[in-house]
């Protein structure tokens, strides 16, 4: 069990919450579509990490010297792709979570269940929001380093 004690406050204020009945169908669809998208994800995912190990070693069998230049580079690429999907993991990850904690809370009544999927939604957001701060901040380093010189 989760010794935290902000962990445990929530739970104490979640056992006072109550889920309307008419919010049931929506979080049970938002679940339904969060799943779909989930699987969608991890399938995408699969094939992304599949053709980054494919493609450099169909490229290495070709044999030709020009050919076998551009097969290094695809090594790099490639481990930066998975790494790429590596991180790309974790979101689908959360999502998924998300959608089987909450069906499974609907379906059997367990605020348990609900609270860690409701969690899962907020680290799904998190990795998203710290992704977007961190994507903007490029952005900003990039156009004061790059901005002088457009101009």
């Amino acid at each position: 069990m989760n010794q935290d004690p902000v962990y445990e406050t929530q739970r104490e204020l979640a056992q006072d919450l109550e889920l309307p009945s008419l919010a049931r169908p929506y979080l049970q669809e938002a679940a339904k579509w969060a799943k779909r998208l989930s699987i969608l994800g991890f399938i995408i995912l699969g094939l992304f990490v599949l053709i980054s190990i494919i493609a450099p070693l169909a490229l290495s069998s070709t044999g030709r010297s020009v050919m076998n230049e551009f097969a290094s580079v695809s090594n790099t690429v490639s481990i930066f792709k998975i790494a790429q999907a590596i991180l790309c993991f974790f979101p689908i990850f959360f999502l998924y979570r998300f959608a089987t904690q909450t069906q499974k809370a609907i379906k059997t009544h367990d605020n348990d269940s609900l609270v860690f999927g409701l969690q899962s939604l907020k680290s799904f957001f998190k990795f998203f929001g710290m992704v977007a701060i961190i994507v903007f901040s490029i952005y900003v380093v990039l156009y004061l380093f790059m901005g002088p010189l457009i101009l």
